[in-house]
């Protein structure tokens, strides 16, 4: 059995060069004309996308609400200071954008707000009252409406659940009406201005501009009231708080006196020789611990390897020797050299024996490296912890020794700075004390309304043809943009060319997708100018070569995947070849597919499991097809497991002695990346044809099948696309067209 099963078919067939390898950049630049043909290819997708979204938007358009803008403009005032000067340039300060800002967040605060509602009755109106307008019916679409309300219900739980309030039911709708009144409402500044522009949104424009002048107004009145109100509370202050910045201040340099009288020895110290110190202390003790930790990995991993001279010489320290690598390449040397010569001479030959007390010797020497390498690792452990403990202990001293100096010092500085501030304070409060009185009679407020709302003649919101023209433009580009990056991604052969990129072979034909209902048996009845006629032809006219220079010419058909139409692919090939007047073999070896053949005794197919009688396990069949005269051979075999005979010299020798009385033999085999059948078959054929479904077979699929073929040497023809759709491979820029079912160039 082992001699049967010893020859491989290359013995039969021919050598052939190697696949060259050929590298795919799958993001390389891609030409304009390649991205046009791409939006081509799928326009209608884009043009329903697009169109679709634009319904979409018409409707929705058709129930949002028409809203009305209205604005009010405010212009603020340089502010003015609380304390009067003696100067006219001092009493008035210059403004900012920070200034203007400040009084964007007074315009919305929450005393504004809730006078605009109470003066305005929004509490009342449903636009602004959430809980009123539960109770309203909407104007929206039912089903629209209706989902609203369902989400606002949820969230409305959901909230209560995670932040349950305690509030009354009135306080709570109060508040949801000035939340409501907030997004109605946009406070900003007109550029490099003290303009404040007040815009109020609402869904009827009578009531967008009482909002706005409401807003403008009640803002003034607040600002005037706050500081009125801000001017009393200065008054009444500066009252009280002269006569206690006269003993603070007293206070304060009786302090500062005393703490430098007790700490007179100190002043002018300075702690930067010992701050210097113990940086360096404590550099050199995070560079001690750093070797330490490194020292103590080291030492435990010798540790924890065990007891064992094998387990200890795994660490990294022990690899790390060269002098254990060269002891165990030599010792490597030496088994070699004792099995060679034990097998040879036998274990009690003298250089078997000069052999194994070298070994010794070597082992013995390991066992000392490593037991040095040991001692030394923790050697350099002690070392390393009496240093940080060392370290550790004077960084502690020197740390005390700062604290010691510096607890005395550290508020003399911050006393005397207390000091000075109060008394400058108290001179000033002292000089402007009369100065205040009489100030609340000439304040006023520090913006003034430049512009009131008017009623809005026409909606702002939404603008119907901008809308429409940026979601039609936007879907637009997202489905460009969709479209080309699942063709960048599209990993699948769509052209000769990605053959090529890929395969770094060439196309050899083009077989279109066979009609529905038809097979490799009924394509006879096709026309013989149809696209599928014309490239069965060219895949022949590839063959004509060979059939001079050698007879017969094995071919064998392959794919990388089951369903890539190597069956058909075969038929035809060979039906062509014989309808030329050559006398053609189509062998179909894909022998696992066949069915199981009775054995000579009766016994089962899956009873035999032998090779010893290889010659009684399998039965070529034969089958010439009238007409062409095309002859088919299969086998059948008894064998539990039928690819072996693949593997038997009587197999292939016969296989050839069939062959030999042909011109062309047309081989049919299983898929190469499903089981190894076609690698041996590969060896027997002269040129192999590997088939790829165009649009489906994905590209590293199809360059690991051609990878088993190179690793045996078979020469590979070329490549043929099957199940091609002849528009669609056009619109990929093809090397061919479909023009009226033929393929001619383009």
């Amino acid at each position: 059995m082992s001699q049967s099963t010893n020859l491989t078919p290359r013995a039969y067939g021919r050598t052939a060069a190697a696949i060259p390898e050929v590298s795919f950049d799958p993001v390389a630049s891609v030409s304009l004309a390649a991205l046009l043909r791409i939006i081509r290819r799928h326009l209608w997708q884009i043009g329903l996308v697009t169109c679709g979204a634009l319904i979409c938007a018409v409707i929705a358009l058709h129930y949002i609400p028409p809203r009305f803008k209205a604005e009010a403009v405010l212009q603020v005032s340089p502010p003015q200071s609380p304390i009067p000067s003696d100067s006219p340039s001092e009493q008035r300060t210059t403004i900012d954008d920070l200034t203007v800002n400040s009084e964007i967040d007074a315009i919305l605060a929450m005393p504004v707000l809730d006078a605009v509602i109470n003066q305005l009755h929004l509490d009342r109106d449903p636009e602004f009252n959430p809980i009123l307008a539960a109770t309203m019916p909407s104007k929206l679409w039912p089903p629209i409406a209706a989902s609203i309300a369902f989400v606002r219900d949820i969230e409305t739980r959901i909230r209560s659940l995670l932040s349950p309030n305690s509030e009354s039911p009135s306080d709570i709708e109060h508040r949801l009406v000035e939340q409501k009144l907030r997004k109605a409402l946009s406070v900003s500044v007109k550029a490099r201005s003290r303009n404040i522009i007040v815009e109020a949104t609402s869904e009827s424009p009578e009531k967008s501009a009482a909002i706005a002048n409401a807003m403008a107004k009640d803002f003034l009145q607040d600002r005037l009231k706050i500081k009125l109100a801000h001017m009393d509370e200065i008054t009444a202050w500066l009252n009280n708080r002269l006569g206690q910045l006269r003993g603070k201040m007293t206070q304060s340099e009786e302090n500062v006196q005393n703490l430098r009288t007790s700490l007179g020895q100190y002043q002018g110290m300075t702690t930067t020789l010992l701050s210097e110190q113990l940086s360096q202390i404590a550099r050199q003790l995070i560079d001690a611990q750093a070797e330490q930790s490194v020292a103590q990995a080291k030492y435990e991993q010798i540790q924890r390897l065990g007891k064992s001279d094998e387990e200890i010489g795994a660490a990294d320290s022990v690899l790390a020797s060269p002098l254990i690598r060269s002891l165990r390449e030599q010792k490597t040397q030496l088994v070699a050299q004792r099995g060679e010569e034990l097998s040879r001479l036998g274990p009690k030959n003298p250089d078997v024996i000069s052999v194994n007390s070298q070994i010794a010797q070597v082992d013995h020497a390991i066992t000392a490296e490593i037991g040095r390498i040991s001692k030394n690792a923790a050697d350099q452990l002690k070392v390393l912890n009496s240093r940080v403990a060392a370290l550790t202990q004077s960084k502690h001293d020197l740390e005390k020794r700062i604290d010691v100096q510096n607890a005395g010092l550290v508020n003399v500085e911050q006393l005397q700075r207390d000091a000075d501030t109060d008394r400058e304070t108290y001179a000033a409060f002292a000089i402007y004390h009369d100065k205040i009185a009489g100030l609340n009679s000439i304040l006023q407020p520090e913006a003034e309304l430049l512009s009131g709302a008017t009623t809005p003649i026409s909606p702002f919101y939404p603008r119907q043809m901008l809308t429409l023209a940026g979601v039609g433009l936007s879907t637009l580009f997202l489905s460009i943009i969709f479209v080309l990056l699942r063709e960048r991604l599209d990993q699948r052969f769509h052209s000769s060319q990605d053959v090529d990129a890929v395969l770094g072979l060439p196309t050899l034909a083009l077989v279109p997708r066979i009609p529905g209902g038809l097979t490799s048996g009924s394509l006879p009845s096709l026309a013989s100018r149809s696209s599928i006629a014309e490239a069965v032809r060219y895949l022949y006219a590839e063959l004509d070569h060979g059939l001079q220079v050698k007879l017969p010419l094995k071919v064998l058909i392959s794919s990388s995947l089951q369903g890539e139409g190597k069956s058909t692919t075969s038929g035809m090939l060979a039906r062509e070849a014989a309808t030329n007047g050559r006398k053609t073999l189509l062998i179909n070896l894909d022998i696992r597919r066949t069915p199981p053949r009775e054995s000579s005794s009766g016994t089962a197919t899956g009873q035999v499991q032998t090779l010893q009688h290889v010659e009684q396990l399998f039965k070529p069949s034969f089958d010439v097809e009238s007409g062409t005269g095309l002859t088919r051979l299969s086998f059948q075999t008894a064998l539990h497991e039928p690819f072996k005979l693949l593997y038997t010299q009587h197999f292939w020798r016969e296989l050839s002695e069939i062959t030999a009385s042909y011109e062309v033999v047309v081989i049919d085999s299983p898929p190469i990346l499903s089981v190894p059948d076609a690698k041996i078959i590969a060896a027997f054929a002269d040129k192999t044809i590997f088939l790829v479904k165009w649009g489906s077979t994905k590209r590293h699929m199809a360059s690991e099948g051609l990878r088993h073929f190179q690793t045996i040497d078979a020469e590979i023809c070329g490549v043929v696309l099957t199940h091609v759709d002849a528009k669609r491979y056009a619109s990929y820029g093809g090397d061919y067209v479909a023009t009226r079912g033929l393929y001619r160039a383009a």
